[in-house]
């Protein structure tokens, strides 16, 4: 090595001169290259006994970014299960004017009378409906790359669904003169 590469240190110690800023420390090559610190520090390994060997502790956690397996599956299952739902209803959301009519039938409310309603309600419902499993997949989804548990996404995104489903129908019967006067005939022999 060349007289140019070294530099006198403390004590007159001459050392290598640093040209690649192998004598930095972690954080000072982080600030150097303006990188941002680790998320998470490694684990510290356990030291070596004598015969050279490493004991082995406990099982290995699942690593970051690795999600649990059961998880997983449960949460694919889940978003599979509300995808058949939000399709299987597409129908119904469509022709909602019908499908109350067909319900009121059945119950012996009497004719439904609120199709001008129902049928913009069922158009948003149809469009709502598939909105919000999409954005619980995307949030499902990206959990999961991150490694977090993620089952309960869908159960939110599933909930929530629900009570847009049950507010719009509550919406829609209740401005249906004939199921008002259902209910008030129906209270009033109670």
């Amino acid at each position: 090595m060349s007289d140019d590469h070294r530099h006198p240190g403390p004590a007159g110690d001459e050392r290598p001169r640093p040209q690649y800023g192998e004598y930095a420390t972690p954080d000072e090559q982080r600030a150097h290259t303006r990188m941002p610190p680790p998320l998470e520090a490694p684990a510290p390994s356990p030291a070596p006994v004598s015969d050279g060997t490493r004991p082995q502790d406990a099982p290995a956690a699942p690593a970051a970014g690795h999600p649990r397996s059961w998880d997983r599956v449960l949460t694919l299952a889940l978003l599979a299960l509300g995808l058949f739902n939000v399709l299987s209803s597409m129908s119904a959301y469509l022709h909602m004017d019908s499908a109350l009519s067909a319900a009121f039938a059945q119950l012996g409310v009497g004719d439904f009378g609120a199709a001008d309603i129902a049928a913009p309600a069922g158009v948003a419902l149809a469009v709502i409906q598939p909105l919000l499993w999409l954005i619980t997949a995307a949030l499902a989804v990206t959990s999961l790359r991150r490694g977090r548990i993620s089952f309960w996404i869908p159960l939110v995104g599933g909930v929530v669904a629900y009570i847009v489903l049950v507010v719009v129908l509550v919406v829609v019967v209740l401005n249906d003169p004939a199921f008002v006067s259902f209910v008030q005939t129906s209270s009033a022999r109670l």
